[in-house]
Parts: structure tokens; sequence; C-alpha cells
């Protein structure tokens, strides 16, 4: 497969390009001719939020593969700044389909942040813009409850059970009384994956909260796939340039490798208790009734 050495700038030009929303976001740094570390740290952050905006999630990470591990820190503290962990959890959801490099930084987050159907103060609809000191606005966007349940669903399909031993399972029960009926399905089948049910006895869970006809809908619904606009880029292995500095990342050939931290893993081996985790199994599935 071909290699090509690429640089960020190239790329957010292309997006710029092809996308009135990315240019809306990026042409006024592409503006600028040669970034100070001041600037670039701006267009990271830029780039970070639009990682955020779900209209762009999947068109900025599919394209901006080999810088997601630098962004994705970046928008971490965007998500800090603005509140906006649930839209966080959405995005990741969707670019965990994108590399494996997110489910990575998917535990790495889960360490420390809550799951995404924990229930937060301040956690409402409304779209909120926050103004930094470089005047750069970052918005918060709106979250729907389905958007959580399916981000759940979706994280627990590809990063799998070791988030089972992350996040507090007891705030998903309310969700089975949701009053719409796709949020109880996906939370029925999250229920099924973190409680390792059998098929017969996800059947029975998914029938007691949902309808046949809309069960069958769902299932269907969801085996379908969302494909992300490309590029004339994607699908090729592309290099970070060598002269790029990251704060987080560090670009070793075609992989960028997250800069070790002692204090991350700390965190994992104070969190990472099984059986804790087989007892929260045990409370749940008494709660749910089998």
């Amino acid at each position: 497969m071909e290699t090509e050495d690429v640089n960020l700038r190239s790329e957010i030009t292309l997006l710029s390009q092809i996308d009135q929303k990315c240019n809306g976001a990026f042409q006024k740094f592409l503006e600028i001719e040669e970034w100070d570390k001041n600037q670039w740290d701006e267009v990271l952050t830029a780039v970070a939020a639009a990682l955020l905006d779900p209209d762009l999630t999947l068109l900025v990470g599919a394209n901006l593969r080999p810088w997601l591990l630098e962004l994705l820190s970046h928008a971490k503290e965007v998500v800090k700044k603005i509140d906006a962990h649930p839209a966080f959890c959405v995005s990741l959801s969707k670019l965990v389909t994108v590399s494996n490099d997110v489910s990575r930084f998917v535990l790495k987050y889960f360490q420390s942040a809550p799951a995404p159907f924990h229930e937060q103060e301040g956690n409402s609809c409304e779209p909120k813009q926050k103004k930094l000191k470089n005047g750069h606005e970052l918005q918060r966007h709106c979250v729907a409850d389905v958007d959580i349940a399916k981000a759940t669903y979706i994280l627990l399909q590809h990063v799998g059970e070791d988030l089972t031993y992350l996040w507090k399972w007891s705030d998903i029960l309310p969700f089975l009384n949701h009053s719409s009926e796709e949020v109880r399905w996906l939370m029925c089948q999250c229920i099924a994956i973190l409680s390792r049910m059998t098929e017969m006895q996800r059947e029975s869970l998914i029938r007691k909260h949902v309808p046949e006809e809309v069960h069958i809908r769902l299932s269907v619904e969801n085996t379908l796939t969302s494909k992300p606009k490309v590029t004339r880029n994607i699908g090729r292995d592309r290099e970070m340039s060598e002269c790029q500095q990251f704060q987080h990342t560090v670009a070793v050939g075609l992989v960028a490798l997250p800069v070790y931290s002692k204090e991350d893993q700390v965190k994992m081996t104070l969190n990472w208790i099984p059986h804790i985790c087989h007892v929260n199994y045990l409370a749940l599935v008494k709660n749910i009734g089998f």
C-alpha cells in the first residue's frame, strides 16, 4: 500500500475545501502562512472541537486518523471547559469504528470519567457556547437520551467488556422505563452484554420492555453501519511529518503512540478490580428479574 508523508495543515486544507462547516472552523488558521506554537495549539483545539460536532465527527476523524490520539487528548481538555462529556461519549462511539487507537483512548478516558449514561447536573439539551481568551468559540452540542444509549451500545460492542470494570452499571436501570422504545431496546442490549446473558435470556429481557415489531425493526436498523464521507486519502497509509511536535503523542512511522504517564498507569491499577465488577453483575441481574 502506498505511503504518503503528509502534515496536518494539508489535511485541514483539504477538509476546508470539501466541507463548508470545516471551512468555517479552519479557514482563519489557513490564512496564516506559518503557525507559531500558540497558533498550533489553537488549531489543535479547533480541530478537536470539530470532533465534538455530530455533523463533523466522522468526516474529520476518518480523514485525520494519524492524529486522532493527539486530537482526542485536546478534545478532552475542550470537554472540561464546556462540560461536554455526553457529547464526547457520542463522538468516541463513532470514532471507535474508525481507528483502533480510539479503543485505547476510550479505556484511558473512562478511568476517571463517568459512564455515558451517568446522570450529571446541568446535562441539558440546550446548545451552549463558550468564548475562550483567544477569541475561539467552543460550542456544547445537544445530546439526547437516544444518543447516549447508542453510544453506550456501540462502545460496549467495540471496546468490549473491559468497560464493565469502569462503569457504574446500576445507573443504567432507570433507562428500562424510558418513554422511548429505542432507548429501552438499546439499554436492554447493553445489559445483556455486560451481564453475559444467553441469546434466550437477551430475547426475553427485550420482549419485557419492547414490543415485538419494534424489536425486529431496531434489530435490522442497528445492523446497518453508516459510512463517513471520504476524500482521496481515505484507505491509504499516511505517515505523520516528523517535524510536527505534539504534546500527547509521538509518531513512530505509521503509528501514533501515547506519551507515557505514570499517573495514568497508577489509575489503571487502582481501578482494575474484577471481583467488584462481578458483584455488580449479580446485583444488576437480580434487579431486572433474572
